[in-house]
């Protein structure tokens, strides 16, 4: 995977963001997951070479400074609004979420009708799977919360939890890549400002669901889904398909949650033949 080049990093809105291939005539604004930063979806811009992304950090995460206000999905979708007026674009986005940023991007569009032209959810949250991984998650959330301010912290970016969480997401059994998805976990999973952005935002994802905005998506609207995603399984996805009035559905076999890491030139296929 060849990174592509960015224009130097940029604030808005009071977040960092980057701009790849910026002269892209078509613009998609990408929204990335929990504990994630722009740093992941850059393998699918790479991938895009036509388009314009901007890839911001969300708040609380990467290098963008954290909300004043609870990092929950609805201060998130106030943040977002702001974060794209103050981009000052001649021609309306496509809205690009991840995961976590699945549900901020639906949100947003849910409410936001006319200032977006389409919208891509990749391994969007509309069923959570796995209760007894949601039970570990939910235990190891808890506890660094209620731990001393410095001993949580150096829970929530410990190797071991990162090592735990990233082999629950990843499918590939190709060690290259492998070797890439574990570098830039242990190197940016724990960029994040303080142990309070970071266990709102959790709870945040494991409350929240794409399903709730499904029905005010007019626009159109495609879900790229793995068929080995454990976070989000098939069954919700189908669930949320059927709900979309102008929905398309892509599923890419033998991927987890990792879309954009493990299949990012399948999914921008997937993008190109969407946005066009």
């Amino acid at each position: 995977m060849t990174k592509t080049k960015s224009e130097k990093k940029l604030t808005a809105a009071g977040a960092r963001y980057w701009i790849y291939n910026p002269d892209g005539k078509t613009t998609i604004v990408a929204i990335h997951g929990l504990r994630g930063t722009h740093h992941g979806l850059q393998f699918i811009a790479a991938s895009l070479p036509q388009y314009r992304l901007i890839i911001p950090d969300l708040p609380g995460f990467g290098e963008s400074k954290p909300l004043r206000s609870k990092h929950d999905v609805k201060n998130y979708e106030k943040w977002l609004a702001k974060f794209i007026d103050e981009l000052n674009l001649k021609t309306k986005p496509v809205l690009l979420g991840h995961s976590f940023g699945s549900i901020i991007a639906s949100e947003f569009a849910s409410q936001n009708q006319r200032k977006i032209s389409k919208l891509i959810l990749i391994n969007p949250i509309s069923l959570h799977g796995n209760r007894f991984g949601s039970f570990v998650g939910k235990s190891y959330y808890k506890l660094s919360q209620f731990l001393p301010e410095k001993t949580g912290t150096r829970l929530l970016k410990s190797q071991a939890a990162t090592t735990v969480m990233t082999e629950a997401m990843l499918s590939t059994k190709n060690k290259e890549l492998r070797e890439r998805v574990y570098e830039q976990h242990f190197a940016y999973f724990g960029t994040f400002a303080n142990r309070r952005s970071v266990n709102e935002a959790f709870s945040a994802t494991m409350s929240g669901s794409v399903l709730p905005f499904a029905e005010k998506l007019t626009m159109p609207v495609l879900l790229i889904v793995g068929a080995r995603d454990h976070l989000a399984p098939l069954k919700g996805q189908a669930r949320l398909y059927k709900k979309l009035s102008n929905g398309q559905l892509q599923i890419i076999p033998s991927v987890g949650h990792l879309i954009h890491y493990e299949t990012p030139e399948k999914a921008a296929e997937m993008i190109e033949k969407f946005v066009n």
